[in-house]
């Protein structure tokens, strides 16, 4: 997952360096084959859950899943998340 760090002279975002992270989710493999437009999910290792909890309160954090990028639209206290899929530019 990345967030904004910033903005160049031409105002594109310049993206944080990546933070990786272990999530379990109820996908199945055909599932995972394509891109899902949410996906739920809980942390299970890679970043302190009060890391992960500050670092995804954040409205520009984007998350890489299977190469597609995602939003968190739902973050519980217990490292519980829903993600997104984010609209095609």
């Amino acid at each position: 997952m990345t967030s904004v760090v910033g903005r160049d002279r031409e105002g594109h975002a310049l993206r944080s360096p990546s933070v990786t992270f272990l999530a379990e989710t109820g996908l199945d493999a055909s599932t995972r084959l394509g891109s899902p437009r949410t996906i739920a999910g809980r942390l299970v290792s890679g970043i302190p859950l009060a890391d992960f909890l500050q670092f995804t309160s954040r409205k520009d954090v984007e998350v890489n899943f299977l190469g597609g990028g995602y939003r968190f639209i739902r973050v519980d206290p217990d490292g519980g998340f829903e993600l997104a899929i984010l609209p095609l530019p």
